[in-house]
């Protein structure tokens, strides 16, 4: 498979086109042939080293997917080759984006809602996940009680958000 990978830190043009073999998943993991990614600050942070969150290269950066299911691992039910999903992998770890074939676990992605784009559902990932997690958080909060997030700036800021449901079946 080819991925875009970087063996130091820096601008854009440190960035290469290789060859990878392509992962295999494991048990609670699928493996998305990707249709479309999402690029953040955070890609950029990582790639320029202003921040270190995946050590020292050579690594792919990468988080927001949308793709289909291509295999699913042992233990997987949610989730069968064909289905069209989008998530966020290994955050904070490697996702592994910036690639052909990318593995999550079952409980970093969801089934693609049908009237988006595989491009509209990779931009959602991480612009939609900072009020969940911050709500998961807050004092007090409790499943299926919700907010309101507003804020200037922020990609989340106009997203409705519901407490997390039950972890999804495997």
């Amino acid at each position: 498979m080819r991925a875009i990978t970087q063996h130091t830190v820096g601008g854009p043009s440190v960035l290469e086109l290789v060859e990878a073999d392509c992962p295999e998943p494991t048990y609670g993991q699928v493996l998305i042939r990707t249709g479309a990614i999402g690029v953040n600050p955070v890609d950029g942070q990582v790639r320029s080293g202003e921040l270190a969150m995946l050590g020292e290269p050579p690594f792919t950066v990468g988080w927001d997917i949308a793709g289909t299911v291509e295999a699913a691992g042992p233990g997987v039910s949610a989730f069968a080759p064909g289905d069209e999903v989008l998530g966020m992998p290994a955050l904070p770890g490697a996702g592994n984006t910036y690639a052909e074939y990318v593995l999550a676990s079952v409980n970093e992605i969801v089934h693609k809602p049908a009237g988006l784009t595989m491009e509209q559902a990779a931009g959602l990932p991480m612009a939609a996940s900072p009020p969940g997690r911050a709500w998961s958080a807050w004092p007090g909060s409790s499943r299926g009680s919700g907010c309101w997030c507003t804020g200037p700036r922020a990609g989340w800021a106009i997203w409705p958000y519901r407490s997390p449901r039950p972890a999804a079946p495997m």
